[in-house]
């Protein structure tokens, strides 16, 4: 069984955030190939993948963008690597992606909270 720690988002072979949850979206795009004669149902075939993901993480003082700010830029490209429990040696899925968006969120008396959005680029690989 996989869980949100399992997930490590890195800036070249530095790990920058440990998730505490994560959503991956993949998404096909289908292309109609039917034509105006051959009657009122359309048909599909699969065409291109896009893929994105919403990390939610933990910071501590050496992780957050105050800190290390070359390491959380908007448009920038991170490796993300989801792998398997307690073996951080076997990726599951591995991938490029580039950071949209990111919302730091800090309440009195509670842990320090990034959410990153990262829309992927090439290839994910599983």
């Amino acid at each position: 069984m996989l869980n949100g720690r399992n997930i490590i988002v890195m800036a070249g072979s530095s790990a920058i955030g440990a998730a505490k949850s994560c959503d991956v979206t993949i998404d096909g795009d289908l292309i109609e190939i039917a034509s105006p004669s051959s009657g009122k149902a359309k048909t599909f075939i699969g065409g291109r993948y896009s893929w994105s993901v919403i990390v939610n993480c933990l910071l501590s003082t050496s992780l957050a963008p105050s800190s290390q700010t070359q390491q959380w830029v908007i448009n920038n490209s991170y490796t993300l690597k989801l792998y398997k429990r307690n073996s951080a040696n076997s990726d599951i899925i591995t991938g490029t992606a580039i950071l949209k968006s990111y919302k730091i969120t800090a309440t009195v008396n509670n842990l320090v909270q990034m959410s990153c959005s990262f829309q992927g680029t090439g290839e994910l690989t599983y």
